[in-house]
């Protein structure tokens, strides 16, 4: 029922891939919350047991968080139906026919630019735990310009200047092969997305849609043992932590996997291994179980902390701990982050009151999003699409953390929009 309303919705209106988050709620909740447990029902037995090594689910305990998860989808998608922000739309539309001015081929360029300072000054030495020195949120934003530069390359590479096309080309292909080595499946993803986002919407074909996922779906198959290998080696030379590792080193590691070297973590491959990632029933049952005895998230305490920059205080605490809290009170041990999804996150903090709370703000936030990304979209203004492909994002992130993935992207939007408002005359 998801896939099909995908796809009237796409049919009537091809240009809402850019602007109906609504639709990446729903081809995320197929993905997770329909497909994914499906594993335990018809998929190979040795997957399911891996699924359920980390934390047993039993059948009755699957169906129950089934039933939490698809009230979570249908208050969200309430919200986000009945849900109306004209004022947001008129602001975004007045700022968009201002900033339409700006010619694509400029936006490509310094959005390339900044998102690659950004990125392999800041970002990447953190995330290879090559330093301590924790970027703030904003760095993390402006390194995101790198998605957003292939998807404006590839809407214009064949009406703009040839090299718009060899340099979009470029970036995807250093892109998806830095995101391998960072052993990080989100990273590589994303660009593929945008990629595929920005070829369908030059043409306007499905099945340049089709294709795109058809692709993202191989890919992610193919490279989750390879990540997971990766991982697991890092962990083992750090002892327990990850272990810094440069993109030399951590090249070396994928050629041992790729060519059968000795490791200490080598070992057979699960069948089936791809399709337990989409599984978040285990983790979902820890968080329940561990809400129930008093131990849940500590989430909530922390969010009046997305009001302050980490510019203004560096000592703001780091937002998205709640995945490796959690693994640290199921397994004992920290170095790993289990996600759980926004509905059952909204448990895990507040109980039912909190499946309530996360899923009708969640299902706000993307209408919010859809307001603001329609004018961007209508209007051509190139220089505005972060706010629209961060609807898209926040759409494809049923599966994360509610304070991460919809309570602080939401502020960042709605602070970029007013300097985008405030800036536009000019």
């Amino acid at each position: 029922m998801l896939g099909y309303l995908v796809y009237r919705t796409l049919a009537a209106e091809p240009a809402g891939i850019l602007y109906e988050s609504g639709l990446f709620l729903a081809i995320s909740c197929a993905v997770y919350y329909a497909f994914g447990p499906l594993l335990f029902v018809i998929g190979p037995a040795e997957a399911a047991d891996f699924s359920r090594s980390w934390y047993w689910v039993n059948a009755t305990q699957s169906m129950w968080l089934m039933g939490l998860n698809f009230i979570g989808i249908g208050l969200t998608g309430l919200a986000y139906c009945f849900s109306r922000f004209p004022s947001l739309a008129n602001v975004a539309d007045a700022a968009a026919r201002r900033w339409a001015r700006v010619s694509p081929v400029r936006v490509f360029v310094v959005f390339l630019l900044i998102g690659m300072v950004a990125k392999y000054l800041f970002v990447v030495p953190f995330e290879l735990s090559l330093t301590e020195s924790v970027p703030a949120g904003a760095i993390h934003e402006l390194a995101r310009l790198l998605v957003i530069a292939i998807l404006v390359g590839w809407i214009y590479k064949d009406v703009g200047p040839r090299w718009i096309g060899v340099l979009a080309k470029l970036l995807l292909l250093t892109e998806v092969t830095t995101g391998l080595l960072m052993f990080n499946k989100t990273e590589v993803l994303i660009v593929i997305i945008a990629a595929g986002l920005g070829n369908y919407f030059r043409r306007r074909q499905l099945r340049n849609l089709l294709f795109t996922v058809l692709v993202g779906f191989v890919i992610y198959a193919l490279i989750g043992p390879m990540i997971d290998f990766g991982r697991n080696e890092l962990v083992y030379r750090g002892r327990g932590q990850p272990a810094p590792a440069t993109l030399t080193q951590r090249f070396d590691i994928a050629v041992t996997y790729f060519t059968g070297g000795e490791s200490h973590h080598r070992q057979q491959e699960i069948a089936g291994s791809w399709w337990s990632r989409l599984n978040y029933l285990s983790s979902q049952q820890a968080a329940v179980d561990l809400h129930d005895q008093g131990r849940g998230s500590g989430d909530l305490g922390r969010a009046m902390w997305i009001f302050v920059p980490r510019l203004v205080f560096p000592g703001k605490p780091i937002m998205s701990n709640a995945g490796e809290d959690l693994y640290e009170k199921v397994t004992g041990f920290r170095g790993s982050s289990v996600g759980v999804g926004v509905f059952v996150d909204g448990y895990y903090i507040l109980g039912w009151f909190g499946v309530l709370l996360a899923s009708v703000t969640y299902g706000l936030s993307l209408r919010a999003y859809s307001a603001i990304a329609r004018s961007v979209v209508a209007r051509r203004a190139v220089v505005m699409y972060p706010l629209a492909f961060m609807g898209i994002s926040a759409g494809l992130r049923s599966d994360g953390m509610w304070l991460v993935d919809v309570a602080g992207p939401v502020i960042i939007v709605l602070v970029l929009l007013g300097l985008f408002r405030l800036f536009a005359r000019r």
